[in-house]
């Protein structure tokens, strides 16, 4: 948000750009024990919302990013080794998808790409 805040200025002053915020699933589906979590995430999903309509005028594009489980290393450098990632998506398809949204036509507007491993249903 704070980033959002620097740079809006020099967007609205060029007329043109795109914000592109990276949430999380739990933005958009809930599960429980994941309160503050869920919260947190659907935080974002409600900011890119309302600056998706307030920054559309000045040709702004806002997109909200939704990846499913991947793989990472955080959970090991969390001390998590139990954690299961068979059905997790490797970062690099979670990447290849996050570069479609930077490389969509400036004139179009993504509002949210929800993404998951196949395996995750």
């Amino acid at each position: 948000m704070l980033t959002v805040n620097a740079l809006v200025p020099q967007l609205k002053k060029q007329k043109y750009g795109r914000i592109i915020n990276v949430s999380s699933q739990a933005g958009l589906h809930v599960k429980s024990e994941r309160s503050v979590y869920n919260a947190s995430k659907w935080a974002v999903t409600g900011f890119t919302k309302c600056l998706q309509l307030e920054l559309a005028p000045f040709n702004i594009s806002v997109l909200g990013f939704y990846p499913g489980f991947f793989h990472t290393n955080i959970f090991q450098k969390a001390g998590d080794n139990k954690t299961d990632f068979s059905t997790a998506m490797p970062v690099e398809k979670t990447a290849k998808a996050l570069a479609y949204l930077v490389d969509t036509d400036s004139d179009l507007v993504v509002k949210g790409l929800e993404i998951q491993s196949i395996n995750q249903y």
